[in-house]
């Protein structure tokens, strides 16, 4: 019988299969997900700003269209018509207010210390009042025996800029298209 020398006896070490340790997962499950988790925080954050300026512009609106429905609007003739507001407000200084009122929340002026409700809307060529004068119909309110209601309308086409520009996308902002109506009560 032969006899084998005999060996020291090293302890073995394991052997790591490729794809078998669990160190670093998270780390890379992390990685995969934080753009995903960076897109959603960012799209809540600009709907959160979007819807903001959408109430602060409706309530501007709305404010601005009360207002003017109790200064002196005259309907001439009996045809339905309608027009700007310079054409049939009675005191056309009633105009300015309405228009500082749709801009900073207050009749004054920006200039006289009140801020804008939106910085980046100054209301330049993109606030607009107009005058609808329609027919009487069966209403019966301060009007009756008149031919004609008058209705006012406020409409404001808002620039909104998402904070991200143009980065993501070719979309660099939306316009935020808003009116209100009110019908005239009277002076």
């Amino acid at each position: 019988m032969t006899m084998r020398p005999k060996t020291t006896h090293h302890p073995r070490r394991p052997r790591r299969r490729f794809g078998s340790s669990q160190a670093g997962t998270a780390a890379v499950e992390f990685a995969l997900c934080l753009p995903l988790m960076l897109v959603l925080l960012f799209f809540g954050v600009e709907t959160g700003r979007l819807l903001t300026d959408f109430q602060v512009v409706t309530k501007s609106l709305r404010d601005s269209a009360r207002y003017l429905s109790h200064v002196g609007i005259t309907c001439p003739g009996s045809a339905a018509s309608s027009g700007p507001l310079s054409t049939y407000i009675d005191d056309p200084a009633n105009e300015i207010p309405a228009r500082h009122l749709a801009l900073t929340g207050t009749p004054d002026s920006p200039r006289r210390g009140a801020p804008l409700l939106l910085p980046y809307w100054n209301g330049a060529g993109n606030l607009t009042m107009t005058v609808n004068c329609i027919p009487i119909g069966t209403y019966q309110g301060i009007y009756q025996g008149a031919a004609l209601v008058p209705q006012i309308t406020v409409s404001a086409a808002v620039p909104f800029t998402f904070l991200w520009g143009t980065t993501f996308s070719n979309v660099g902002g939306v316009t935020i298209n808003l009116s209100h109506t009110e019908t005239h009560v009277g002076a």
